[in-house]
């Protein structure tokens, strides 16, 4: 399923907004401001399908914004239903804790970006993948302008000038870096691995996490028999190692003993060309300036032990989208108060989960209080159902569910 192109030139066209990057945070962001009536322009360097390190996962709130978007029945056979997860500790223990609310699912990253990038094109955006930007001139210049102007981009197929500028494009940004929002939180996260298997029995209709001292892995199963199985942990230097060394990824998958006998059972194998990511963890202090707005990891990458990482794309999208239609509509779109509520949302987003990623690591992730926590879910399932709500933003209820901006997808549903 090969999404969008469009073989045109571009030279000389005048549009609203660019969107820079084509992962879910913007794709879904190019998809709102299409179907507000915005003109959108779309370009990612990189051709699509393309191998992207994901945990292939996304939890209840965000297959319900899949699916205010209208894209819950565009995945096909490809995605996989999830009713809940297994959560297994070091020493064996384990629980099937069902989702408090609502289905989640499993989806390989190629599908969810193909079914997201048709959803804009067929929205009226103009999607071109395989097209970097090679400069970027205008707008505010850099952020410290009071005042933002038009953008003029740069791209082999020609110069294109936009209103707005959004930097979709990952958390190396090269668009936040050329505008001058490249100052980041620090970057001290921990590194995954992203590996697919073939073969490994799962519980059906349910995620794995496994969990162990400072690391933990992530277990989806896709309905073609392959699994994304993705170990997250400290050291630096992790993808190197493993490239260089096979018994590497081996002593990597041996801290999480109960995945890694299923692992070596006959008839599991894992596919080479693996790839590393990290660290997973920063924000931009600044994640808008004028004319010009950050989205998706671009403007905070997030360790993924709560499992929010494309869901957080996708209400960055929405509350991006929000603020750069209004600013279009008032003709404010290169003053940096237009994109306030944006910001706000964001550092109030982002520090609350800060705070909560650490009383998690705290708790789950220390050798003493595994092996209790576990038992203690085992015991009382509800408790373990109330921790997947709580790290999945569920757990404030509709107050939660409110905050990803779920409320105005439905406004921009496709038109019939």
């Amino acid at each position: 399923m090969s999404p969008p192109q469009r073989p045109d030139g571009l030279a000389g066209r005048r549009v609203d907004v660019v969107v820079v990057g084509g992962g879910p945070a913007g794709s879904a962001t190019a998809l709102l401001l299409a179907r507000s009536g915005r003109d959108v322009l779309l370009l990612d360097a990189r051709p699509f399908p393309r191998p992207k390190p994901c945990g292939d996962y996304l939890n209840p709130v965000g297959a319900q914004a899949l699916a205010q978007l209208g894209l819950d029945g565009a995945l096909g056979d490809a995605a996989q239903p999830l009713r809940g997860m297994v959560i297994v500790s070091p020493g064996g223990q384990e629980v099937a804790a069902p989702f408090p609310a609502g289905r989640g699912l499993s989806v390989p990253r190629d599908a969810l970006d193909a079914a997201l990038l048709r959803a804009a094109s067929q929205a009226g955006a103009a999607v071109h993948t395989g097209v970097p930007v090679t400069a970027l001139e205008g707008g505010g210049a850099r952020v410290g302008a009071a005042r933002g102007g038009t953008w003029r981009v740069e791209t082999p197929l020609g110069r294109v000038e936009a209103r707005v500028l959004v930097g979709a494009d990952g958390y190396r940004s090269r668009v936040a870096a050329a505008v001058g929002l490249g100052g980041a939180g620090p970057r001290r996260g921990r590194f995954a691995l992203a590996l697919r298997v073939r073969g490994l029995h799962t519980r059906p209709g349910y995620a794995e996490m496994h969990l162990a001292h400072d690391a933990y892995c992530g277990v989806s199963a896709f309905p073609d028999g392959w699994a994304n199985v993705t170990p997250v942990l400290a050291p630096r230097g992790l993808g190197r190692r493993v490239r260089r060394d096979p018994a590497a990824l081996d002593a990597v998958l041996a801290r999480f003993p109960c995945l890694h006998a299923r692992l070596r059972q006959p008839g599991v194998a894992v596919a080479p060309g693996w790839r590393a990511v990290g660290p997973l963890g920063f924000w931009r202090r600044r994640p808008a300036g004028p004319g010009v707005v950050l989205v998706g990891d671009a403007a905070a990458f997030v360790d993924p032990l709560t499992g929010q990482g494309v869901t957080l794309a996708l209400a960055g999208a929405v509350r991006a989208a929000r603020a750069i239609d209004a600013a279009l509509a008032d003709g404010l779109e290169g003053h940096p108060a237009a994109y306030a509520p944006y910001v706000r949302w964001h550092r109030r987003r982002y520090a609350l989960l800060s705070v909560f990623l650490g009383a998690v690591d705290a708790v789950a992730l220390r050798p003493a209080l595994i092996e209790p926590v576990v038992a203690a879910w085992a015991r009382w399932p509800a408790l373990a159902s109330a921790f997947l709500g709580l790290i999945g933003g569920r757990a404030a209820g509709p107050a939660a569910v409110h905050d990803t901006g779920i409320g105005w997808l439905a406004a921009c549903r496709p038109r019939a």
